[in-house]
C-alpha cells in the first residue's frame, strides 16, 4: 500500500527544493554614458562639431535607440540630428564671442546623460581660403607660396596627409622626391578658427639644379704628367666630376667625362706646352655645374 505524505513534511521538502527568490530589481534607467571626446572647430563660416555617440548606458547595457542630443553653443540650444556625431552649424550667431560648446545624449525617453567635455571657441569673422597657390621645384624638394590673411597656415600634402604649420606664407617640403606628382592644399588659421581649404595645386618636381662649381683646384707638374686635385663637393646627389683642359691659348675641351674622386692625373701632356685646367661637378640627374676657376701650369722642356 503506497504511503501518502502530507502536512509539515511535504512543505519542508518543497521549500528545500526551491532556490532563494530575492527582492525584484528596479527597472533600468537606460541613461546613456556621457560624451568624453567632443571636438569643435570654426571652419570658414561654420562651427564643426564631432563626437562619438555612446554605445552603452551607465548601467552597461547596450543602447537600442536614442533621441536627439541636447547641443548647446554658448547659452543657446542648437537643433541636432540623433543618428550622427558630426554636426555643422552656421557660426554667424556667435561671431565676436567666446562660445562654449557641449552636448548631452537623450535616451529617447527624456533621460539625458551628463554633459560632455566643453570646448570653448573664440568665434571670428570667416577666414577666406588662401589663394594664388604656386608650387615650384626647389633643390631641396618643393616650395609652396600663397596669398591671404591668417595668423598661421596649415599646409597639407595630399595622398599621404603630411601636414605642417608655418607662420609665414611659404613652405619648403624637403621630403618631396623629384619625379613624382605631389598635390597640396593650404588652410589659414586664426586662434581656434580655420578657413576652408584652398584650391589644390599639383607639381611633379624636377631636379634641374646643378651642383656648386668645384673649388680650390691645384695643379702640380710631374716629369710626364700633371697632377690635379680640388675640394670635394658636399651635395648628396653628386655623381662625379668632368675635367676640362686647354693647350696654350686654345679652347677648353673635355679630357675626362667622369671622374669619381676629386683628383685627376693627366698623363697626355707634352714637355714645353702650357696647360689650363678647369673642373665641373655632375649630379645623379646629369646637371652640370659651372666650371671652376682655371688653373694654369707650364710643362718643363
Amino acid at each position: 500500500m503506497a504511503r501518502t505524505f502530507t502536512g509539515p513534511l511535504v512543505l519542508s521538502i518543497l521549500l528545500t527544493g526551491c532556490g532563494y527568490v530575492g527582492a525584484p530589481l528596479p527597472p533600468a534607467l537606460n541613461i546613456p554614458e556621457k560624451v568624453a571626446d567632443l571636438r569643435a572647430v570654426q571652419r570658414g563660416g561654420k562651427i564643426i562639431i564631432d563626437f562619438t555617440i555612446p554605445a552603452r548606458t551607465t548601467e552597461g547595457l547596450l543602447i537600442k535607440r536614442l533621441g536627439p542630443p541636447d547641443l548647446q553653443i554658448g547659452d543657446k540650444p542648437v537643433e541636432a540630428p540623433s543618428d550622427t556625431g558630426h554636426i555643422e552649424v552656421s557660426a554667424k550667431d556667435w561671431i565676436g564671442q567666446d562660445a562654449a560648446v557641449r552636448v548631452r545624449i537623450n535616451n529617447a525617453r527624456g533621460r539625458y546623460s551628463d554633459w560632455s567635455n566643453t570646448v570653448t571657441l573664440s568665434v571670428v569673422p570667416p577666414l577666406e581660403p588662401p589663394s594664388d597657390l604656386l608650387a615650384k621645384s626647389d633643390p631641396q624638394g618643393v616650395r609652396i607660396t600663397w596669398a591671404g590673411a591668417g595668423e598661421k597656415w596649415r599646409v597639407v600634402r595630399l595622398g599621404d596627409a603630411k601636414t605642417a604649420e608655418v607662420d609665414h606664407a611659404e613652405y619648403l617640403d624637403t621630403g618631396a622626391p623629384f619625379g613624382i606628382e605631389h598635390r597640396y592644399q593650404v588652410v589659414a588659421l586664426l586662434k581656434a578658427a580655420e578657413s576652408e581649404p584652398s584650391a589644390i595645386v599639383s607639381i611633379t618636381p624636377k631636379d634641374e639644379f646643378a651642383p656648386a662649381a668645384p673649388a680650390a683646384v691645384t695643379a702640380l707638374a710631374g716629369i710626364t704628367s700633371v697632377e690635379l686635385s680640388w675640394d670635394r663637393n658636399t651635395e648628396e646627389d653628386l655623381k662625379g666630376y668632368r675635367m676640362y683642359r686647354a693647350v696654350d691659348a686654345g679652347p677648353f675641351a673635355v679630357v675626362a667625362a667622369m671622374v669619381e674622386e676629386p683628383s685627376y692625373s693627366d698623363k697626355t701632356v707634352i714637355p714645353g706646352k702650357k696647360y689650363r685646367y678647369a673642373v665641373s661637378a655632375i649630379d645623379q640627374a646629369g646637371n652640370e655645374s659651372a666650371k671652376s676657376a682655371a688653373v694654369e701650369i707650364a710643362m718643363p722642356e
